[in-house]
């Protein structure tokens, strides 16, 4: 197997592990933007080609293993013998799925299933187990894999967001014709420039009509710093604050209680967290169950049932407008005990 691995690394531009006492050889590497993976395993050879971002589909394929996996009351996904009696399928929305499967990815994914011993596809990849394989083989499967994760990429542009986001990717989409935000369905998520600030807001599943709303924003220019950090304060870290650790108080009671704030220039934080940006934090408290500043990086994450869509806008004009203020205060070095 290391033989053959060398000689598939050298044809594709991958790199080759050689297998060590108790591991495996491996090969690994991208490919045209496309991140793949063999290792030879106890039967044989494992590949992979992961999607990157996941897909938000639920997506469970798998290949049928017995001759009679139709008649046992499986549904049917495609209405196609082809597919329905040789692949086991599941996902949140038949739909959405359908719609990246019905093309070039369908197919390959029928030849991958049809030449491997054992074929499984979910949002984060799609793997193969082949037993002793062949040099030719792997030849051909390499390029195989490739594709399919070009087509998954291409695909996906075409799939709409789920039913869950409909009403985020509306707002989204309007406001990208005032902002110059990129879109994209699979996951939702936006990214753009607002007021010199950087925002990505994305939605990554979390289980069956479940996601969670993941926001960061920092300076378009210039490199992200450290020595300026806020974040929800917690039992520990009231805690730690009674054993010496720094807490700069801002003389704002609510805001004291909800945010621990360390800086290596107490001043210059307190001046940076003014009345606005003390009460654009606390009101993005009340829609992301976590809020926290790194030096100059905001980020905030949370349910996105816990955030309401017709508040989403609102959200990033909070962010864009916080993150200006906070990088005047994150050039000092915190040094103080209990870090």
């Amino acid at each position: 197997m290391p033989v053959i691995f060398r000689e598939v690394a050298q044809t594709f531009g991958l790199n080759v592990d050689a297998a060590g006492i108790l591991g495996a050889a491996k090969i690994h590497g991208t490919v045209d933007g496309i991140r793949l993976e063999m290792a030879s395993t106890e039967n044989g050879l494992r590949a992979v080609v992961w999607f990157d971002p996941p897909l938000d589909l639920g997506l469970d394929i798998s290949t049928r293993h017995f001759a009679f996996a139709d008649s046992m009351g499986t549904p049917r996904f495609f209405g196609d013998s082809n597919w329905d009696d040789e692949i086991a399928t599941t996902c949140d929305d038949p739909g959405r799925a359908r719609k990246l499967l019905e093309g070039a990815v369908r197919r390959h994914v029928l030849k991958l299933n049809s030449t491997s011993n054992n074929f499984t596809m979910t949002d984060l990849c799609a793997k193969v187990e082949i037993a002793l394989p062949y040099q030719e083989q792997l030849m051909s499967l390499v390029p195989t894999l490739i594709q399919l994760g070009k087509d998954v990429a291409t695909d996906r542009l075409g799939v709409p967001p789920p039913r869950e986001l409909k009403l985020y990717a509306k707002v989204l989409k309007e406001m990208a014709q005032k902002v110059p935000l990129q879109l994209s369905n699979v996951p939702l998520k936006a990214e753009g420039i607002m007021r010199e600030t950087a925002i990505k807001l994305e939605f990554t599943r979390t289980g069956v009509e479940r996601y969670q709303a993941e926001l960061l924003a920092f300076p378009q220019t210039g490199a992200q710093r450290e020595g300026f950090l806020v974040k929800p304060e917690t039992l520990v870290d009231r805690a730690r604050v009674l054993f010496g650790a720094q807490d700069v108080q801002v003389g704002d009671a609510p805001f004291d209680k909800a945010f621990l704030i360390q800086s290596g220039d107490p001043e210059r934080a307190v001046a940076a967290l003014d009345a606005d940006v003390r009460a654009l934090l606390l009101e993005l408290r009340t829609v992301f169950d976590e809020v926290e500043i790194r030096g100059n990086v905001l980020a905030a994450r949370g349910p996105s049932a816990k955030l309401p869509a017709p508040r989403l806008e609102a959200v990033l004009e909070a962010a864009s407008t916080i993150v200006p203020q906070i990088a005047r205060a994150s050039g000092g070095v915190f040094s103080g005990p209990y870090r």
